[in-house]
């Protein structure tokens, strides 16, 4: 868990200094408690009870640490998003792909891996993204959805400039189009053993490549 994150939230008084003070490990299994229940239902009606019970602390103890229900999502979120820069992070050091085609392909794919193996991360994201209200969530969306138009509009912008896709449209409009294609997507995520799921989230994103590439290819 980024320090500095915690530093901030606490200049914000998004977060006590109580909270602050606590070992790491502390801190980390709240946050991982906190995801948890806000991964299992919709932010309305998820309580402080019920966070302070799966974190195994006393719901005073909650309440020294924030202030209230809105405050502890922002805190889940930030560390959440955090979380995500980190993959992105790595997973540009190790992504090898030339073409902007395969580059788009490999990147979804890469997220629909992370997904599978972080089931209670992607219900968070589920829930912020399509459930809770955009009052709840607004701050989220914008910055999960600038880390992912970021990279998709850099090979967007290459791409143009390589003569393999469309002059005539913004590079932020590709991106933003291709993000909600698989946002969409997300949607029909596939349950079932892991081959059979690998298989169908190929067909998935080899379909909507196959599709937007239809569109957008020079």
């Amino acid at each position: 868990m980024n320090e500095n994150i915690i530093v901030r939230l606490e200049a914000e008084r998004v977060v006590s200094s109580t909270f602050r003070k606590l070992a790491p490990a502390k801190k980390k299994k709240l946050y991982r408690a906190s995801l948890t229940c806000f991964a299992h239902d919709v932010f309305d009606r998820v309580s402080f009870d019920v966070i302070a019970d799966t974190a195994g602390i006393a719901k005073a103890s909650l309440f020294q640490y924030f202030l209230n229900k809105e405050n502890l999502l922002k805190f889940v979120f930030e560390i959440y998003i955090d979380d995500f820069r980190t993959f992105l992070r790595e997973y540009f050091t190790r992504e090898y792909s030339v073409k902007a085609r395969e580059r788009i392909r490999a990147f979804y794919l890469a997220l629909f891996d992370l997904w599978q193996e972080k089931e209670i991360e992607f219900g968070f994201y589920m829930k912020m993204m399509f459930e809770n209200s955009r009052a709840a969530t607004t701050d989220f969306i914008e910055q999960i959805s600038h880390l992912q138009n970021e990279y998709i509009s850099e090979i967007i912008a290459r791409a143009a400039q390589a003569g393999e896709i469309r002059r005539d449209i913004a590079p932020e409009r590709i991106s933003f189009v291709i993000s909600m294609v698989f946002d969409g997507m997300y949607r029909h995520l596939p349950v079932g053993p892991r081959s059979r799921k690998k298989i169908f989230r190929e067909k998935l994103v080899d379909g909507a490549v196959g599709l937007l590439f239809d569109g957008i290819g020079g």
